[in-house]
């Protein structure tokens, strides 16, 4: 039986670990888009990741900042069993700042997601707001 594991959906709740869950049929390739997972790859709480690299904040979005548009994108990362992003896809907060928070979620670096102490691809959600000031 294939298993996938799933944590909290709520940003802000933490998870103590992942639920095992059985998967049927999903699509595992990895893309710069996909919502789907490989096989070994875990949902985690962002609770549960070690930070090794937050790169500076990027700048504002020209078109956004002229706007007057800010809020709070929420990006779905997926990390390799190393700990490198891969795949960043906006799934909340404004469109215009999406690509922007896409780009910089990229940027950063992860101690590799553990399971029973092996690397595992692992999918979190990361809060990036954007303030005009």
């Amino acid at each position: 039986m294939k298993v996938i594991l799933i944590s909290c959906l709520l940003i802000g709740l933490g998870c103590n670990q992942p639920t095992p869950v059985p998967s049927k049929g999903v699509d595992r390739t990895p893309t710069a888009a996909s919502s789907s997972i490989p096989p070994g790859q875990a949902d985690f709480d962002f609770s549960q990741i070690r930070v090794l690299y937050q790169p500076p904040a990027p700048p504002y979005p020209p078109e956004a900042k002229a706007a007057g548009i800010q809020g709070t994108v929420i990006v779905e990362l997926t990390v390799d069993t190393q700990g490198i992003p891969y795949s960043a896809k906006g799934i909340a907060g404004p469109v215009e700042l999406r690509p922007t928070a896409e780009a910089y979620a990229l940027k950063w670096k992860f101690s590799p997601a553990l399971i029973n102490g092996k690397p595992q691809y692992a999918r979190f959600k990361l809060t990036m707001p954007f303030r005009l000031r």
